[in-house]
């Protein structure tokens, strides 16, 4: 499949939270963030909605692909943080840009992997002539559900949105390769918010399950089943598309946390030069994390025309998922 890629554009809250100021919020002794973490900043939003910072992304992205919000048949919001239960972000987002004409509008659940399950729908969909102009959102604010009792997890994670505008019409774009993505139930409970939906209503609130209600991870046993299952989960991909690892000139990883990402590295065998790293920079930013480090990797000219990248990530759930575009 070939689509367009007119645009990426992403937006940052403007409150920085440094590690030092980390090290205070979480009452640990100097430089504790950063070496638990690797991530040196992170950004916290301040009195703005999901909606909001990801109507910032998008009209960013819309300006520079020279287009209007008029312009576009399909809005699709990923969010592992989103505004409310209901309606969906993406609604709440067209909202916010001032849409009053009808168009398709809907968020897709799968948390750090939904920009790539997001890229795999809009591509299938305007490859089934369903839509033509479309605009991909991530947008997070993790800050507000970190229990600052789990020190590492609290630490690790920023705000933040990405916005990327895709059509089929100009017959230049990125080719996507190849997808995949699978699912290990066995890892459900490993990275969860129980509370706040039916299984645990907003009503049943209380002092004695407050923490049911704040993000909740086992991050030794998140990163022992992905390490595990990783390589395996590759090789369908590669064989699907007549490649090797060799043939893949940069991977661009969910950016979990940097001891993550190094270990992934060298599992995989990569060089850094062909790995591409910015968790230091802002943390990790959930269904944000893998495009905004795609459009940094483009600023940095870390990405050109015709290479072959390789985006890779895990999830709640926990699941993996891989895309192979060339660009």
């Amino acid at each position: 499949m070939e689509i367009t890629l007119r645009s990426i554009s992403r937006y940052l809250p403007s409150r920085r939270v440094s590690a030092d100021e980390m090290d205070d919020m979480l009452g640990v002794e100097e430089g504790w963030s950063l070496k638990a973490t690797g991530v040196k900043q992170r950004f916290y939003s301040e009195g703005e909605t999901t909606a909001q910072m990801g109507a910032r992304a998008l009209t960013q992205a819309l300006h520079a692909a020279g287009m209007q919000a008029t312009d576009l048949d399909l809005l699709v919001g990923v969010s592992g943080t989103t505004q409310q239960p209901i309606p969906c972000t993406a609604a709440l987002l067209a909202a916010e840009l001032g849409l009053r004409d009808s168009f398709c509008a809907f968020d897709v659940n799968a948390t750090c992997l939904g920009f790539l399950v997001g890229l795999d729908l809009i591509a299938s969909q305007m490859h089934l002539g369903r839509y033509s102009t479309a605009a991909l959102v991530a947008s997070e604010i993790a800050s507000v559900g970190l229990n600052l009792d789990q020190k590492e997890s609290a630490a690790l994670f920023g705000d933040g949105s990405v916005a990327v505008i895709l059509d089929n019409k100009s017959g230049q774009g990125i080719k996507i390769l190849g997808t995949r993505f699978e699912t290990f139930p066995e890892g459900a409970s490993y990275c969860q918010i129980q509370g706040g939906s039916t299984g645990l209503h907003a009503k049943f609130f209380s002092d004695d399950n407050k923490d049911a209600y704040f993000f909740d991870m086992n991050g030794s046993k998140l990163f022992k089943l992905v390490a595990q299952r990783m390589v395996g989960f590759l090789q369908p991909l590669f064989e699907r598309t007549g490649l090797t690892m060799d043939d893949i000139d940069l991977v661009i990883p969910h950016q979990a946390s940097l001891s993550a990402l190094t270990l992934l590295r060298r599992r995989l065998g990569l060089t850094e030069e062909r790995f591409f790293i910015n968790v230091q920079e802002q943390g990790n930013l959930i269904a944000a994390s893998i495009p905004f480090a795609l459009h940094d990797a483009i600023v940095q000219g870390r990405v050109r025309k015709g290479d072959k990248i390789l985006l890779l990530g895990s999830s709640a759930g926990v699941s993996l998922g891989g895309v192979i575009i060339e660009y």
